[in-house]
């Protein structure tokens, strides 16, 4: 998963990646779930701070809702069709968030 994330701040962002991960770390091995929400998409695109935020916003929101994408959509206070489609561009695949 690390090798599909963009790092658009090279080697500073995977740092502060790796760095939070050793402080949360729950035993030896650090597994998918450990991972930051931006580290779990699959888009190559470099995103801006607002689609980053964006991105975040809905990626938390999913896992914080067993990615229940209708009930996200709604906190989020955007439609179920504008939720799949933003979705869809930043590369989140609600199953692979639990």
């Amino acid at each position: 998963m690390l090798q599909r994330c963009p790092w658009p701040e090279n080697v500073r962002q995977l740092e502060w990646v790796i760095r939070g991960l050793a402080r949360r770390a729950s035993g030896p091995v650090i597994h998918a779930d450990d991972l930051p929400p931006e580290c779990r998409v699959s888009s190559n695109k470099v995103l801006t701070t607002i689609e980053a935020l964006e991105r975040d916003a809905i990626l938390r929101g999913l896992m914080d809702r067993n990615s229940n994408v209708q009930r996200t959509a709604q906190d989020l206070g955007i439609s179920r069709a504008t939720m799949y489609r933003k979705m869809r561009r930043y590369g989140i695949v609600p199953s692979s968030l639990t």
